[in-house]
This record gives structure tokens, sequence and C-alpha cells, in this order.
């Protein structure tokens, strides 16, 4: 999967097909995130984790045209910045999901729903006769073939009101393994922040097939992530 396909692979939710937003995280700098603005756009803000030598009114655009990017910014300082960044996108369902932890974060699998990330991008400009930046973006690890390095579904299952069955499901695309995470909870243990569960955790290579989380394969993905967790 090259970067062009990565930013188009899904524009919604494999799990709860709700949208997805798309965010660009800044190596020792900031988070951005990118707010469609047309069907191959996207409009970036600073989001949550902010540098304070980029003001709060500095924003970029970027646009896609195939394997062509073009950077837009909207001052000459943020522009000088984006050419010493290495950073990736990452796809997220819900962004509620993003808690900020002193100048770092951290994903809440649990509420998160959905997600995907890059690899590790670097900026390479090319000649322009316009101050616009035109990048031809590229791998940090010039050896990645396949831009998309992870993904995780998160699925809740409350068939039962008593107790909500919790699976999550990490792909490692860059490790060629699967990870899989389960636990179970209360409804009252499910609001309590405080709560630590007991994880089950098992790892095993990556499926031939994506995971299908359709409503009516759902059940049938239920049953096989049960047998996994019973035969361990």
């Amino acid at each position: 999967m090259n970067i062009s396909e990565f930013l188009n692979y899904n524009s919604s939710c494999p799990v709860c097909g709700g949208p997805l937003t798309l965010f660009l995280r800044a190596r020792k700098n900031s988070l951005w995130k990118g707010e469609r603005s047309k069907p191959n756009g996207y409009f970036f803000k600073q989001f949550l984790i902010k540098n304070e030598k980029i003001g709060e009114d500095e924003s970029f655009i970027l646009d896609v045209e195939g394997e062509k990017f073009n950077f837009q910014t909207n001052t000459a300082a943020l522009r000088q910045a984006m050419k010493t960044w290495q950073f990736f996108f990452f796809f997220i369902c819900n962004e509620k999901a993003i808690i900020k932890e002193w100048n770092e974060y951290k994903i809440q699998a649990y509420d998160a729903c959905y997600a995907r990330d890059s690899t590790y991008l670097e900026l390479m400009p090319a000649l322009t006769e316009t101050e616009d930046i035109k990048w031809e973006l590229s791998p940090v690890d010039k050896f990645v073939t396949n831009i998309n390095k992870s993904e995780v579904f998160t699925l809740h299952e409350r068939s039962n009101p008593e107790v909500e069955k919790n699976y999550i499901l990490k792909l490692n695309y860059e490790a060629k393994s699967t990870k899989l995470f389960y636990y179970t909870a209360t409804p009252e243990q499910a609001k309590d922040t405080s709560f630590e569960p007991n994880i089950f955790e098992k790892e095993m290579p990556l499926p031939p097939v994506r995971p299908n989380f359709d409503l009516e394969s759902r059940d049938k993905l239920i049953n096989r992530l049960d047998s996994w967790i019973l035969m361990s």
C-alpha cells in the first residue's frame, strides 16, 4: 500500500460505519487534525498537542492528486518548519479517545472503535514557480513497502446485560502479527475510570483475510475470537 492508497483506503469505520477523522502527528512537534475540504483535500490545524512556536492561526492544506501531494501553508514560518518534519498519519473513528498526557497523547482503544496509522514519512521538496510547497512524500525507512503500519478494531459485545465482552484486535503489518486483547466488565465497572480489568492477551500471525465486522458476519467473528481464547 502506498501513501495515496493509505489516505483513500477507507473513509468510514469498518466496525460501526461512522466517519473517520484524519490526523497528522509530527515527531517532537504537534498533532494536527485534518478536516476534508474537498474530495481529495484536507485542511489542518493544531489539535490537543500544540507547539508554542507555531501560532494558533497557522494552518495548512493537503491536496492529494494520485501520487502528487501539494501542501499550502498560510505562513512562511510554518512552511519553513514543515521542511524538517518527520510524521505519520492516522485515522480514527472517535477522536474523543485521544487523551492528552503532558506533551504527548494516548489513544484509549475502548473508546476509539477503530484506528489505523501509517509508518513515519518525510517531505521531499520539489522545485515550484510559486510559494506553494509541492512535495514527494517518502517513508523515512526506505525499505518499507506497506505504508499502512497497523489497524486496531474494538468490538463490544453486549448480548448479556450483566456482562460486557470487549475484544480489541490489533493487526501490525510491519511485524506481520496480530494481537488479541479481551476482557469482561459489568456496566458499573465499564463506567469506572479507575477500573483495571484482567486482560487476556494472545499473539498470532496476520490473518489471510482482513476481519469482517459487517453485522451479518459479526457473530461468526465473535465465535472465532472466543475459540481462540478458549484454546489458549
